[in-house]
C-alpha cells in the first residue's frame, strides 16, 4: 500500500501497454489516497485513453472524488469537462470548463503557473470546439493587452475566433 510504489506501478503498467493492470494500481491507489487529485487525475486520463472511453468508470472515480472534497479541483473539473467532450456532450461541459477556470483564478488556488497553461488551453480548445467564439474572445481579451506578450496560442484562437465571426478586419 506504499503510495509512491502503487503510482509507479500504475505508470509503468501503462507504458507497457498493460491497462488492466494500470487500472488496477491506479485505483487502488486512489482507494488508498481517496483526497490525492493528482492520483485521481492520472486515473481519468488512463480511463478517457482507452478505446473505447471508459465512461461509466470515469463518471465513478469523479463521484468518488467530489466525496473526497474535490468536487472543486480545477484540474479534475477541466478533465469532466473534457471527458463531456469526448462523448459528444459539448455544452454539458462547458459549465465545468468554466468552473475550472475560475478556480484556477481564485486566491486560494494552488496550482503552478505550468497549470494554469494547462487548464486555458484546454478551456480555448473547447470553447473553440463548441463554436462558442464570443466566449473565447471574451476569455482571452485579459491576456492580450500586450500582443508582443500574449502568448502565440492565445493570438492563434483569437484570430481564428475572429474569422470564424467574419470580423477579420479586428485586431488579435
Amino acid at each position: 500500500d506504499d503510495v509512491d510504489t502503487l503510482r509507479e506501478l500504475g505508470r509503468l503498467q501503462r507504458r507497457r501497454g498493460l491497462s488492466e493492470e494500470a487500472i488496477k494500481a491506479m485505483t487502488h491507489l486512489t482507494e488508498v489516497r481517496p483526497a490525492d487529485a493528482g492520483a485521481r487525475l492520472e486515473l481519468l486520463n488512463l480511463l478517457l485513453s482507452l478505446n473505447p472511453p471508459r465512461f461509466a468508470e470515469a463518471n465513478r472515480q469523479f463521484r468518488a472524488g467530489e466525496r473526497e472534497g474535490l468536487a472543486t479541483d480545477p484540474m479534475l473539473l477541466m478533465a469532466r469537462a473534457q471527458m463531456e467532450q469526448l462523448r459528444g456532450r459539448m455544452q454539458d461541459g462547458l459549465p465545468f470548463a468554466r468552473r475550472a477556470i475560475e478556480r484556477s483564478d481564485a486566491a486560494d488556488s494552488n496550482l503552478t503557473p505550468q497549470q494554469k497553461r494547462e487548464l486555458l488551453q484546454a478551456y480555448l480548445n473547447l470553447l473553440t470546439a463548441a463554436e462558442a467564439y464570443d466566449e473565447l474572445l471574451q476569455a482571452t481579451q485579459a491576456h492580450v493587452a500586450d500582443p508582443q506578450t500574449a502568448p502565440w496560442w492565445i493570438l492563434r484562437a483569437r484570430g481564428q475566433a475572429l474569422a470564424r465571426l467574419n470580423r477579420r478586419d479586428e485586431s488579435v
